[in-house]
């Protein structure tokens, strides 16, 4: 990622036949005046921004010059969306520029979905507490659609993988759907409902293996395993679903390649 380019900041007022007005604001001079909030702890890590309307109103700047000024606060690292929250503080600096960039992938090289064939295992509907709403993306206390899965792959004679899908109830046609298709996920909730998957967010953890989890999957209790977490995200940055899999590390690997940036 590469450091935000440094613009003077010029003076706020200009005057123009005896009047004083404010001077128009730059993208890049409204994104180094926020770059300054953060830096001097006005809004700490953590923090939400002002919403682009309150941006527009403090500054005198139209909703084009906000969002192009985030866009650089969040290219440099400083600023993240988040769902049903709007703008937060990611970091109070800048990040270092990149010397590693990693190739294009595409989604379905991300979720590994070819030769694949899903299970459905049980749905059930739960109100959203706080540490799922952490885990997925899903503002606290809405309904959601719990849905298990299971993956495997089709040469292969034990499970790869057993998800637990969140989904809005509003997209809840999806689930007839899903027993014995081997189609991604992804694709059909696009196609039967739709909306398009515009962003994925990604963690993955070591875990153990434990509980109906490993059963679903006959591997040993506490059998080593990666649990990969993903937000699946629109063009506003709204969650439309997540997934929560927890895949046995001897059924699952990843490929990437990096090119070395000079």
């Amino acid at each position: 990622m590469r450091r935000m380019k440094r613009t003077r900041v010029q003076a706020d007022t200009v005057q123009t036949d005896g009047w004083t007005r404010r001077a128009r604001l730059s993208p890049a001079v409204l994104a180094q005046l926020l770059e300054g909030d953060i830096q001097n702890g006005r809004y700490k890590v953590g923090d939400r921004l002002p919403t682009e309307l309150e941006l527009q109103d403090k500054y005198g700047v139209s909703r084009y010059c906000v969002r192009e000024a985030l866009q650089q606060l969040k290219n440099a690292g400083m600023v993240a969306a988040r769902a049903g929250i709007g703008h937060a503080v990611a970091a109070s600096r800048p990040m270092e520029p990149q010397r590693y960039m990693r190739s294009a992938i595409t989604l379905p090289e991300l979720v590994q979905s070819a030769n694949t064939r899903l299970g459905l295992l049980q749905t059930q509907t739960l109100r959203v507490d706080h540490e799922l709403a952490s885990r997925t993306g899903f503002p606290e206390g809405i309904e959601v659609i719990q849905v298990k899965v299971l993956r495997n792959k089709l040469a292969q004679a034990l499970p790869t993988a057993v998800l637990t899908i969140y989904l809005l109830p509003e997209h809840a046609i999806v689930i007839d759907s899903i027993d014995g298709q081997s189609e991604a996920f992804h694709v059909m909730l696009e196609r039967l409902c739709g909306v398009t998957i515009q962003e994925v967010r990604q963690r993955i953890l070591a875990v153990n293996a434990t509980g109906t989890d490993a059963s679903a999957l006959q591997a040993t209790e506490g059998q080593a395993s990666l649990e990969i977490t993903r937000q699946f995200l629109d063009a506003t940055a709204r969650v439309i679903f997540a997934s929560i899999g927890v895949y046995p590390s001897d059924r699952f690997s990843h490929d990437t390649s990096f090119q070395v940036v000079r």
